[in-house]
């Protein structure tokens, strides 16, 4: 809607008068009062207009009611206060835009969360543009996704049957113009003419028999419930799947809403047209015949059912029912304004004439709006009689010309305006035809392209690489305007960016297609890229590529470990890519001779390695050619649903040294995946060298200097980026490669570095928190923060391992010990769900799974069972934390075969005891620094544990998603109770209260997976605390028992024992790594608890598998915690004082508490969410300080939760503080 000053106050004043029409059109627009009040927010005015009767879903010209310009603009009051008064949340613009799209477009939760709550109806959360873009799609809110992914797993059978309910109402409006709840004779056949183009064989008379044949009481006219009734013979399209039933509906919606809307727009330029025609008269002294239709009294009035009458014989309303002198004489006034030099007729008669030439003109490349309409049928008259019009000459290219001048002053009107986009979108399908034909002239290998977006990418689109270049470069001119979008759709394998006229397209960077297995998968981005281009959407585009994990000067990429047919895919560095102009392909990889290519400046590339850029290197420019269409990765192009690698922060230095001549040493103060960005200011030689530690005393090296960086740790991986430069460079970093590192050593830097020549960007796949977290004790924050960091480095597109040495894989050992602290984290579900998308593609025919996804260099298949484990566990915990079932219900089948992979590894066994094991409790702390780790379990047990774990996980989801699943879950129940038992039977010592051989793991592991019989379980678990008490008050597992500790501490009551365990810094604990005198960790956490001591073997500095303890600081410390989406509870702990706040689908939860001196409490909770708060009953009777929202009700409850007494309150919407009141203790609530 174009801005326009408005004196709301005045207006308000005159709200008073008597007589005023809320409903009153804009001329041209159709915009109302209402509309013009929802969209500023005016409430109060948009309530009157509503009650002094104005239409709630009148549409403008763009089809948009009140409700689609309150969500558009975030009007969260309008949009309830229009939905209170039953606005309808399903109505679909011309160019199919519903509410909900434009709420998404605007990023509005709010907004959003009012249209999905509306209890009245049932939104279309599925809905789609005529760009085929769903309202998902055009939101970059991850909490908009929840909201819209829970609404759609809420969709059943019911509410979908409502939906369509909800559509046949709307169509039975518009069939009952006069809104008195009857069709009647002359309505229905009105109405039926606008939808001549869904009906086979549509005459009078099947208009009439079908309206007999609906009015089953013969009372002459159709009600409601008749034509609810009749709703499949009326539409004979009604048998069909859900989602095609409803675009169906929606088109015939569509359709009857533009032929009115477009009737109303020609009986208005009709009129104008006689004013107009009268003072033209008047000026140029020329008079009309009197028996012209203009001029006769009984000239007949464009109307709705004579048109509808016009319609049947035209079938598809292609031309406008409009007097063509009308039309004729619009034109003639436009060129007078223009000063047009083309020929200009005087009078009616010759623009007629002139008109009726200018049909047999070609058609203009892109059609719009304003050439369409100058293209009416001219033997058509406004009276319907066929009139023969005489011969005019030929206007030939000047016509064109002055048609092209008549487009441009109307895309000049537009191009201020929001609704520009919406109106290019009207246009499409007239535009449509077009585009093909004039592309095709360019480009033959378009023609396969008929569709609108969503077409197979193998369909045409071939990849682009050669072995011997890795830059590409093509100029391109779409003959756009500044009114088209225009989109890129795009993959680069392995690393790569793209550039269009020198500007990035995108933030992400590293690689468009992630790390997938490329025969089964790969991943695609899509850019909205209309600001970069020129004038004519055009410019130059530009694609650099490296070799990511597809190729490696040292070969240790790629390596998949399941070789599979490699013949066709033998380039590694390929690039596909697409551009679309308004949903239309325009531009492609195959485009014939668009394309060149030439050796860049980086000479040499590796993700472990590093980089070279030597610009003396750039060789010239060659032409390039696609791959042929069967070559290149084979796999499935799928839309990659998560972000991309991103710079997410810039470090600048905390220190510089120069411990050697020409060598400096660079201190980021914390380790963390990255790169360094660096000017030189002349030419030189310049190499960085990156490093996680500081070379110190214990370090089994034989010559130790303090001063300088430790690299033996990185394996075979150099991890240098070099620059060979002829000049000064400024801001210059690698593009196909990454680091982890804290310190990075320079060679060759010209003169003195300081922090202005170089700085550390971070990176990693951008996913938002979802959790922040202050505590009180300084060795539980430093865990805290190592544990949020540690992941923050290992999330690349995959969740990775370590970001520093020769492997950054997609290990599933640790995708499982960390999966419930990822979530708890990061907005990691979309990510997540890609990653289990790739363990089905690894996946093999028995249902196995490799130790390694994607499966290269390292692991092997079957996977040990406590890393295949990740398949199963990622897919539960996305149940629990956020109720989403979607990924366990795309991949069921994939559930099954898994489950019947370990029951055949159970059954080939023998014997729950004797399953097999590769890694098993990896990592357990030695009892001495640098020595071996003993404290491990038998072969065998961490497997048994794992798979138990497995299939009481499939089971659970088999049951929660109910049909067929929750069959197939049945054995997997009664074979989880049968393999408990022999778990117990095989493993327990009754005489000794032990499992096992009495480590720690075997404690924890069988409490935590509920093997230990009720009679048991106090037994089983006083053995547990007295072995902590008798090996120092510390952890002495490894990475699987540390997984769990902490949680059957707090579950069997004590809390206390956890908390101090965590609290300690000397060896081993987890503070040990942030508080030794070696090497203190900082945003990150040790591979091995004794890490200082150790070789470079397996000794990352940055390895997430312990990082799993952050899921216990956030939930049972902080006391924060979300399960199904919007369960929250807070818990009071035993801290002093605590900042927590976790972001949910309906805003961020903020819960804080302190005890100096006695207990306050501070709560945040937005609506929506169902929120529980326990405060300790030792902590006194609590009061009400103050309250920002919904009272507190009743609610109070005394219970057992964890390791005491604590009273729950159920929260209600708002910000509330409480405060212990005195101290005695009381079972009673003061408000």
């Amino acid at each position: 809607m174009r801005e326009v000053e408005i004196d709301w106050n005045q207006v308000v004043e005159l709200m008073a008068t008597e007589g005023l029409n809320p409903n009153i059109k804009e001329a041209g627009s159709g915009i109302t009062s209402l509309h013009r009040a929802a969209s500023a927010g005016q409430a109060e005015v948009l309530l009157w207009c509503i009650r002094t009767k104005a239409e709630v879903d009148g549409r403008t010209q763009l089809g948009r009611s009140a409700l689609h310009y309150a969500c558009e603009c975030s009007r969260p009051r309008c949009v309830r206060l229009l939905l209170e008064h039953q606005a309808d949340a399903n109505l679909r613009t011309l160019s199919y835009l519903t509410p909900l799209h434009l709420a998404c477009q605007a990023n509005s939760t709010e907004v959003v969360s009012a249209l999905l709550q509306d209890p009245k109806q049932v939104v279309d959360v599925d809905a789609e543009d005529t760009k085929r873009r769903s309202a998902e799609a055009l939101s970059t809110n991850q909490q908009i996704h929840r909201l819209v992914r829970k609404y759609r797993a809420q969709l059943d059978e019911r509410r979908k049957a409502q939906l369509v309910e909800q559509c046949l109402q709307r169509l039975f409006s518009f069939f009952d113009v006069n809104q008195d709840g009857m069709i009647h004779p002359e309505e229905w056949a009105d109405s039926m003419t606008l939808l001549a183009e869904f009906f086979e064989n549509h005459s009078d008379q099947s208009i009439s028999m079908m309206f007999e044949e609906i009015d089953k009481d013969e009372s002459g006219f159709i009600d409601w419930q008749e034509f609810k009734a009749s709703y499949a013979e009326l539409l004979q399209v009604i048998n069909v799947p859900f989602r095609e039933l409803m675009d169906t509906l929606s088109d015939v919606d569509r359709a009857i809403l533009k032929e009115k809307l477009r009737l109303e727009r020609e009986e208005d330029e009709a009129s104008k047209a006689l004013q107009a025609q009268e003072q033209e008269v008047a000026e140029f002294g020329e008079e009309e015949p009197e028996d012209s239709p203009t001029k006769r009294k009984d000239a007949p009035a464009v109307t709705v059912s004579a048109a509808g009458k016009a319609a049947v014989a035209m079938k598809r309303f292609r031309a406008p029912v409009v007097s063509p002198k009308a039309k004729a004489m619009s034109l003639r006034r436009v060129a007078l304004r223009r000063h047009s030099d083309h020929q200009v007729a005087e009078t009616a008669e010759e623009a007629l004439a002139l008109f009726a030439a200018s049909q047999e003109t070609a058609p203009l490349p892109v059609p719009t709006e304003s050439l369409h309409s100058l293209q009416s049928n001219p033997n058509e008259a406004d009276d319907g009689k066929e009139n023969v019009l005489p011969t005019g000459p030929d206007l030939g290219s000047t016509s064109l010309s002055a048609l092209e001048n008549v487009d441009a002053e109307y895309r000049t009107a537009l191009s201020d305006s929001p609704v520009v986009d919406e109106v290019c979108s009207m246009q499409a399908q007239e535009r449509q035809d077009a585009y093909d034909a004039w592309h095709a002239e360019r480009d033959p290998a378009l023609k396969v392209f008929s569709k609108m977006f969503g077409e197979e990418w193998t369909e045409g689109i071939p990849w682009m690489g050669a072995n011997d270049t890795n830059e590409y470069e093509a100029q391109f001119d779409l003959s756009g305007s500044h009114s088209d979008q225009v989109e890129l759709l795009v993959t680069t394998l392995g690393f790569g960016y793209v550039q269009i006229n020198g500007q990035e397209v995108s933030q992400d960077i590293l690689s468009y297609a992630g790390w997938t297995r490329t025969d089964r998968r790969v991943l695609y981005r899509s850019y909205e890229v209309t600001k970069l281009l020129n004038g004519t959407a055009g410019g130059n585009l530009f694609v650099a590529l490296g070799c990511g994990y597809r190729c490696d000067p040292k070969g240790r990429f790629p390596s998949y470990k399941d070789p599979a047919e490699g013949s066709q895919d033998t380039i590694p560095k390929v690039f596909r890519l697409q551009m679309r102009i308004n949903g239309r392909l325009a531009f492609h990889t195959g485009t014939p001779g668009a394309w060149r290519r030439r050796q860049g400046p980086v000479t040499e590339d590796s993700v472990y390695d590093g980089e070279v850029y030597n610009p003396r290197a750039v060789g010239p420019w060659m032409p390039s050619e696609s791959l042929p269409l069967n070559h290149g990765p084979p796999g499935a192009m799928v839309a990659a649903s998560f972000p991309g690698v991103q710079v997410t922060r810039v470090d600048h230095p905390m220190s510089i040294t120069a411990p050697a001549p020409g060598v400096h040493v660079v201190d980021f103060g914390s380790n963390v995946a990255g790169v360094c960005q660096i000017s030189v200011p002349q030419a030189a030689t310049v190499t960085l060298k990156h490093g996680e530690v500081l070379q110190h005393a214990v370090m089994p090296l034989k010559k130790i200097d303090p001063s300088r960086v430790y690299f033996d740790n990185l394996r075979s991986a150099a991890a240098n980026d070099t620059l060979i430069l002829d000049g000064p460079i400024q801001n210059w970093r690698p593009r196909f490669t990454y680091h982890g590192f804290r310190y990075v050593e320079v060679y060759g830097f010209p003169g003195q570095l300081t922090a202005e020549f170089i700085q550390r960007l971070v990176i990693n796949t951008a996913l938002p928190d979802r959790v922040n977290v202050t505590l009180s004790d300084e060795v539980l924050q430093a865990i805290h923060m190592g544990s949020k960091g540690v992941q923050r480095s290992n999330l690349m597109q995959v969740p990775t391992d370590c970001p520093q040495r020769d492997e950054r894989l997609g290990w599933m050992g640790d995708a499982s010990l960390s999966a419930a602290s990822l979530l708890a984290h990061w907005d990691y579900n979309n990510m997540v769900s890609a990653f289990l998308d790739s363990m089905v593609d690894e996946m093999g025919a028995d249902g196995s799974l490799p130790d390694v996804v994607p499966f290269q260099r390292f692991g092997g298949r079957p996977a040990d069972l406590s890393w295949s484990a990740a398949f199963l566990e990622n897919l539960w915990q996305l149940w629990q934390k956020d109720g989403d079932l979607k990924p366990a219900q795309k991949h069921w089948d994939s559930v099954k075969a898994h489950v019947n992979s370990l029951l055949a590894t159970y059954t080939a066994a023998g014997n729950v005891t004797k399953l097999p094991q590769s890694y098993g409790d990896w990592c357990p702390p030695p009892r001495t620094l640098g020595g071996q780790g003993t404290e491990t379990p038998p072969a065998g047990f961490t497997s048994a544990v794992s798979m138990l774990r497995s299939v009481q996980q499939a089971a659970d989801l088999g049951t929660a998603l109910g049909g067929a699943a929750a069959k197939d879950a049945e054995p997997m129940i009664t074979w989880h109770k049968n393999m408990l038992g022999a778990f117990h039977e095989g493993y327990y010592n009754p005489v000794n209260k032990t499992y096992a051989n009495g480590v720690m793991a075997t404690y924890v592991l069988p409490l935590a997976i509920g093997a230990v019989p009720a009679t048991e379980l106090q037994a089983v678990s006083q053995g547990l605390l007295k072995y902590i008490a008798d090996h120092g008050n510390t952890w002495t597992g490894g990475i699987i028992t540390v997984r769990f500790l902490f949680d059957v501490l707090h579950d069997i009551g004590a809390a206390a024992t956890a908390l101090s365990m965590l609290q300690k810094k000397d060896y081993p604990s987890y503070g040990y790594m942030y508080f030794n005198e070696y090497e203190r960790a900082n945003e990150s956490m040790w591979e091995e608890p004794d890490a200082p001591y150790r070789g470079p073997g397996m000794n990352s500095r940055a390895h997430h598998m312990f990082s799993s303890v952050g899921h216990y600081l956030t939930a049972r410390v902080a006391g924060i915690s979300v399960s199904r989406g919007h369960h929250v509870e807070m818990v009071v702990g035993q801290l002093s004082h605590v900042n927590a706040s976790v972001a949910t689908d309906f805003g961020a939860v903020q819960f804080s508490w302190s005890r100096k001196p006695s207990l306050t409490v501070e709560v945040t909770v937005p609506v929506g969410i169902l929120a529980y708060l326990f405060v300790p009953v030792a902590d006194g009777t609590m009061s009400l300080r103050s309250c920002d929202g919904q009272p507190f009700g009743e609610g109070l409850h005394s219970v057992v939760a964890g390791s005491g007494k604590y009273r729950r309150f159920n929260v209600p919407s708002g910000a509330h503080t409480l405060a212990v009141q005195h101290e005695a203790v009381s079972g009673e609530f003061i408000v």
